[in-house]
């Protein structure tokens, strides 16, 4: 694709309105454009990798994708990281992501028992638990 194409905005939104993960081949200003980042999250959430590092820190751009899969908050910004909403919205689509997250977060109770009772991907309660910190772990809610 030429580099004309790779800048052009309306390009750009037409390709990752269709797949989210072309926003690879976009260029960096493009990538930090919020309107084509956020289409493409939508498309895929897969696109976060690809995104500005602004844009890594834009809450409803992360949030787009990890209510499509709640691991690529690994692609977020570390302060989304240790934001409650944003971690409840990926651990229950994901318990595994529960080994992302700030030891507050870890120790919370709410961001736990939703990690353990998540049915987005299969998980053994205890290999998620093993994330979690001693209080929860020790909390017969959490573990029963």
């Amino acid at each position: 694709v030429h580099n004309t194409l790779k800048s052009d905005k309306e390009v750009v939104l037409a390709a990752v309105s269709k797949d989210g993960k072309v926003l690879h081949y976009a260029n960096d200003v493009v990538k930090s454009d919020r309107e084509v980042v956020l289409a493409a999250v939508n498309k895929s959430g897969l696109a976060l990798e690809h995104a500005s590092s602004d844009l890594k820190n834009d809450k409803e751009v992360v949030m787009a994708a990890v209510q499509k899969d709640g691991f690529l908050l690994k692609h977020a910004n570390s302060d989304l990281k240790n934001d409650k909403e944003v971690v409840l919205a990926a651990v229950q689509r994901d318990g595994r992501v529960l080994q992302l997250v700030s030891s507050d977060l870890k120790n919370d109770k709410e961001v736990v028992l939703a990690a353990v009772q998540c049915t987005g991907v299969a998980t053994h309660m205890g290999w998620v638990l093993q994330f979690a910190e001693e209080t929860c772990k020790s909390d017969k809610e959490v573990v029963l």
